[in-house]
């Protein structure tokens, strides 16, 4: 599910559970701005009422978005009867995706590294899509949306 990042709170108990490691923040936020994010598993969240959306698990993860300057994220709704099962949720989610981790395969080296050029209109694109879908949820019309695109030099 598409969230906008800004709807998205963090709350105790969840936020306390695992500590933000600032540093590993850091990494994640520069591999998304080379990357993207597409990961709707790496943020869980609930529906509060009174409150709103409140993640469950993913802290470090919409840290990280939020560093890379994402307007929206993916991420996974389950919506929980009580908070003592949001927060069981949460540590065997932890433990299944830190075992999974170290089982990982490291991935293959990419040789045909981008270039700064071609970085920089690769995340230009990504940011103009962004504003648009931000004026689009706005309300405004498509054409009006590609006008102030184009006043946009890449």
């Amino acid at each position: 599910m598409k969230v906008d990042i800004e709807t998205i709170k963090t709350r105790s108990p969840y936020k306390d559970l695992f500590p933000l490691d600032k540093s590993l923040i850091n990494d994640l936020a520069n591999q998304i701005e080379l990357d993207g994010f597409n990961e709707p598993e790496s943020i869980i969240f609930q529906y509060i009422k009174n409150i709103g959306y409140v993640v469950v698990y993913g802290h470090m993860t919409l840290e990280a978005c939020k560093r890379a300057g994402l307007i929206h994220v993916e991420a996974t709704r389950i919506d929980f009867d009580e908070s003592e099962e949001a927060v069981e949720y949460a540590k065997e989610f932890h433990k299944k995706r830190s075992q999974a981790s170290t089982k990982k395969t490291p991935a293959p080296v990419d040789e045909s590294a981008e270039t700064e050029e071609e970085y920089i209109e690769r995340r230009s694109l990504d940011y103009a899509k962004q504003i648009g879908d931000q004026l689009r949820l706005a309300g405004f019309e498509s054409e009006q949306i590609k006008y102030v695109l184009s006043l946009v030099e890449v």
